[in-house]
């Protein structure tokens, strides 16, 4: 799924699939495939989507992202990813990055990730069989901007994300003061879900049952 393509419909899946959306993964891998087999999960049928911060502070970063895009997860922009490609621009960036859980990195090639995780959408929709619609993001959204508007992040051609072309894209990647809520009712979208400030994996949504 490209940035410019974050509709993700149920009735698209196969027979019997799933959406299961997955918090904060922050490198542990062993513990995100432990919540996946908990929840029964089914390769070939159901469709994982991560809520952002893949890498940092656990011991297998590397090995969760390439994880995800085997199983052709559809993952969105995190605080994490987003301090990763800061760290490209000047040293302060990579001196926040390394003392938040980046230090994994040091003396790793991290190009190809860094490629990877400029393609990160900041928010995706689901579509479920009888209509609602459920809003994804990492952090979250401003209490005064509805839905519709938070999906329009300022795109570059090659579908990169120009974070400082959109002013609420901090809040959807950084934000802090909702988070405690998994789930809040949005303008446009019946539900959001959100996880942000958690240091390992959590299974949100499962058989796209929202309450």
């Amino acid at each position: 799924m490209t940035a410019r393509d974050r509709g993700l419909r149920e009735r698209d899946l196969p027979p019997g699939g799933r959406f299961l959306v997955v918090g904060d993964i922050h490198g542990e891998r062993d513990m995100l495939l432990a919540v996946l087999r908990r929840a029964g999960f089914d390769g070939h049928r159901d469709k994982i989507i991560s809520l952002g911060d893949v890498i940092d502070r656990g011991p297998d970063s590397m090995g969760c992202v390439q994880f995800l895009r085997e199983a052709g997860a559809v993952v969105l922009m995190g605080n994490h990813e987003a301090m990763m490609l800061e760290a490209l621009n000047d040293d302060e960036g990579e001196r926040l990055w390394r003392g938040n859980g980046g230090d994994w990195a040091e003396g790793v090639d991290v190009t190809a990730l860094r490629d990877w995780a400029q393609t990160l959408p900041p928010t995706a929709e689901l579509e479920l069989r009888d209509g609602r619609r459920v809003g994804l993001v990492h952090a979250q959204v401003p209490m005064a901007l509805p839905w519709h508007d938070a999906t329009k992040l300022a795109l570059g051609p090659d579908d990169r994300l120009d974070v400082d072309a959109y002013a609420p894209a901090p809040q959807l990647i950084w934000g802090r003061t909702r988070f405690r809520a998994a789930l809040q009712l949005r303008q446009g979208a019946k539900a959001k879900a959100f996880k942000h400030d958690v240091a390992t994996p959590a299974l949100l949504l499962e058989r796209c049952t929202v309450s």
